[in-house]
């Protein structure tokens, strides 16, 4: 059985590292002093959270989820001038939340300190990505990971009860789902690193026919401008 993680191009530079490919956990790549460019860098990754040590993923049955997740991935560009823009903003709310425990826009002083050092980080480490990697990152586009069926996939604490955790998914075992006219790009682009990982148009998802029928039009619904 095949599971699913919704994501965006943002996540290639990481998944498509010659020296260490494919899929990793969020925390794992912190740890590693990599920082991921996409993915949940909240609560998956606040003390105790699913995303430390695993990767989020949902059977067939959560394939709209994982489309939703890939959706808003890729309405969310990042580049240095945005994060110069949003640091200069989180520092201003943080001045006025110093010393207090209240809240600045929602987020607790920790978080606020948190997303300042990631746009810190994303920046030093923007400098080492190819101009390819670059476009991936300031023009995202929605990806779906599949998964071969995960011996030691876990369950998690999830607001979705099917959500389960894998780590460590090499490319042989992954399949890249993207929007029809980034196929043949995402091929050449697997070729030229050597790499094995399986494109394949988002379009296959949607016309999936075992998938249940509620499910199919809300997955077609979220990703229609992809899967046209």
């Amino acid at each position: 059985m095949e599971l699913f993680h919704g994501s965006s191009s943002a996540s290639l530079p990481g998944v498509l590292d010659v020296k260490n490919p494919g899929l990793k956990a969020a925390g794992e790549l912190l740890g590693q002093g990599a920082v991921p460019f996409c993915g949940e860098l909240h609560r998956g990754i606040a003390e105790g959270g699913v995303n430390l040590k695993f990767i989020s993923v949902v059977p067939k049955n959560g394939l709209d989820s994982a489309a939703v997740y890939a959706q808003q991935y890729a309405e969310e560009p990042w580049t240095p001038a945005i994060a110069v823009s949003e640091t200069d903003w989180l520092k201003d709310g943080l001045q006025k939340i110093e010393g207090t425990t209240r809240c600045f826009s929602g987020m607790t002083r920790q978080r606020v300190l948190q997303l300042i050092d990631l746009h810190q980080k994303r920046t030093q480490q923007w400098q080492q990505l190819t101009p390819e990697e670059q476009d991936f990152v300031q023009h995202p586009f929605p990806i779906i990971y599949g998964i071969a069926e995960h011996k030691e996939a876990v369950a998690v604490d999830s607001d979705f009860r099917a959500e389960k955790g894998v780590r460590d998914v090499p490319p042989e075992a992954t399949t890249m789902y993207v929007p029809s006219d980034k196929v043949s790009l995402m091929e050449a682009t697997v070729a030229a690193r050597g790499l094995q990982f399986a494109v394949r148009p988002l379009s296959v998802l949607a016309k999936n026919q075992q998938l249940a029928d509620g499910i199919r039009s809300r997955l077609i619904s979220i990703l229609k401008k992809s899967i046209e």
